[in-house]
């Protein structure tokens, strides 16, 4: 098993073996089974507080909004989180239908919303990926 950090956004994906990673750091990561059509990304976004509050109400002022299904607390790597679905039928989704959104804790350069999503995948399979995402605390 190979490990993607992005040390500026606090992250750390343990990667299973026969998966794709890429990414840019600071920005966002990509991972995805060689054999398989779905795909998880990992997006930093730039919010003007650093709240779940805060994060939720950017997908609801953006074209997703409107198609915001059920929204739920969830937990990523021990951080509190938010597990938004959505409608199957979003046409400006680009495959998107399950979003959870994450405080990544400082660690040395601020606290970072992330935008974890899952394109063409279901429930359990986003659960699954989310059990290999670890947060890097502290200053590093």
């Amino acid at each position: 098993m190979q490990k993607y950090e992005d040390r500026w956004l606090c992250f750390a994906v343990e990667v299973p073996a026969g998966w794709i990673a890429d990414g840019v750091p600071g920005g966002f990561a990509l991972f995805m089974p060689e054999t398989d059509q779905n795909s998880f990304n990992i997006t930093n976004v730039a919010l003007e507080e650093t709240t779940l509050a805060q994060a939720l109400a950017e997908v609801k002022r953006g074209s997703l909004g409107a198609y915001v299904q059920e929204v739920k607390d969830f937990t990523v790597g021990g951080q509190p989180a938010l597990w938004v679905t959505l409608s199957p039928d979003n046409p400006d989704s680009s495959g998107i239908k399950l979003v959870v959104m994450v405080i990544a804790p400082d660690c040395g350069d601020g606290a970072h919303a992330l935008f974890i999503s899952a394109t063409g995948a279901d429930q359990g399979s986003l659960e699954a990926f989310l059990n290999y995402v670890r947060f890097i605390q502290g200053d590093y």
